[in-house]
């Protein structure tokens, strides 16, 4: 489970910020909350702030870690950039490397890991564990220079046969040789269920996947019924393509391949919906392709594979612009997914940003689940907690944010009425 996160020089964000999602000491809503034998964590938590403020770069920064981890060794080869994104608008930022760093329990063990990296290399990398009490050291690298622990002895060939390109993560190399400790922080990593409005195609294949199985389509089809969006079922069908039907990538992917192009398939998601007669008796199962229902339907049928995938597993689930396309009463329900002990047993952990700002409520939300981003007048992105003003149980949310006494609001001057009015 994420204890909390940190990065610094990415994108928008400047100086070093820390998102937790560590329980503070308040009673409020202590379904909330889990104990996980090291910390008590939060099971969800809400991003508010106004459009370009950096909460997308957040949720990037976290996407760019774990893909880092997962394809540095295996995706990049010695001279390949590896394409971060410093904050560009300081000119002693633009060409320091930035930071990245992961705080989280796996397996009952506290571990601390991160890395800071320019475009050209990794300068330094570290991991520690906390398996009783007090942290220790696994390894330190900075630069090529390696200082592992007798407990990371896994590392020791790598090191001596000098296995780790500059542009590589030690700990990527070592899990791909199969060590213990790094394949079990790898696979923590892959645990993070990343996806936003802009791709939100990009976990469709768990939706897929799920449903050519008997007991995970169940599972996907009770959460459609749950929210009644009248699909009667959900399928999943195969139906063969012509060569010429496929996107030219996909066209290439063959040649390169091999592949028979008379062997083409593709799978598709078809609702059924139930047909009545004029006198609003039932007839008969009516199918429709995926792209005849609407924006919301669409979206929420393919977010139900990550979500059921990341409940069942106690994984973490981060989405951006949850509220895309989204009716309040639809977004509630899945933050109340994630914060039920019945529908959330493995205490799997949701993270989110959104703009809904009927979400900002007390009924809904522990005080210390609520964060803000903003951008202060230099553009550097900033985050805190709602915790930080001393709100108050009985304090109105959503109006006082939406006055701006939280910050995390835009700043709208209408100049453009005025150059109007000064006839310009």
């Amino acid at each position: 489970m994420l204890i909390d996160f940190t990065v610094e020089n990415y994108r928008s964000i400047k100086d070093s910020i820390t998102f937790t999602m560590e329980a503070t000491a308040i009673k409020d809503h202590s379904e909330n909350i889990f104990d996980d034998g090291k910390k008590t964590l939060l099971k969800s938590a809400v991003i508010y702030g106004p459009n370009a403020s950096g909460k997308s770069n957040l949720l990037n920064a976290m996407n760019f870690m774990r893909h880092f981890i997962e394809n540095s060794a295996t995706e990049y080869k010695q001279n390949d950039t590896i394409g971060i994104e410093s904050f560009e608008l300081n000119s002693h930022t633009e060409n320091q490397p930035s930071l990245f760093e992961a705080t989280f329990v796996h397996n009952k063990i506290k571990y601390r890991y991160g890395f800071r990296l320019d475009n050209n290399l990794v300068h330094d990398e570290w991991l520690f564990y906390t398996p009783n009490i007090r942290e220790t050291k696994l390894f330190i690298r900075t630069g090529q220079e390696f200082d592992l622990s007798t407990a990371f002895s896994e590392g020791r060939l790598i090191v001596k046969e000098n296995k780790t390109r500059v542009n590589a993560l030690f700990l990527s190399v070592v899990a791909q040789f199969n060590g213990d400790i790094s394949n079990d922080i790898s696979n923590w990593f892959k645990q993070f269920n990343i996806t936003s409005n802009v791709d939100k195609n990009k976990f469709e294949h768990y939706t897929h996947d799920m449903l050519s199985n008997s007991e995970s389509k169940y599972k996907i089809l009770q959460l459609l019924l749950s929210v009644d969006m009248g699909i009667k079922d959900v399928e999943m069908k195969i139906r063969d393509v012509e060569y010429e039907e496929v996107p030219s990538f996909i066209q290439k992917m063959i040649k390169d391949d091999k592949a028979e192009k008379s062997k083409i398939t593709q799978s598709e998601i078809i609702t059924k919906h139930m047909q009545y007669n004029e006198k609003n008796e039932y007839i008969k199962d009516i199918e429709f392709k995926l792209k005849k229902e609407s924006t919301g339907t669409k979206k929420f049928l393919l977010l139900a594979g990550p979500i059921v995938e990341t409940l069942e597993n106690g994984e973490i689930l981060v989405i951006d612009e949850l509220d895309n396309s989204f009716h309040t009463q639809m977004t509630e329900f899945i933050i109340k997914l994630f914060n039920s002990k019945e529908t959330n047993p493995n205490n799997a952990q949701l993270i989110f940003a959104t703009h809904d700002t009927n979400l900002l409520t007390h009924k809904l939300f522990r005080r210390d689940q609520i964060w803000f981003v903003e951008k202060n007048i230099y553009g550097e992105s900033e985050i805190f907690s709602l915790i930080d003003f001393g709100a108050r149980k009985d304090t109105s949310l959503e109006k006082n944010y939406l006055e701006g006494k939280f910050g995390g609001v835009p700043h709208i001057y209408n100049l453009y009425a005025e150059s109007i009015d000064n006839g310009n």
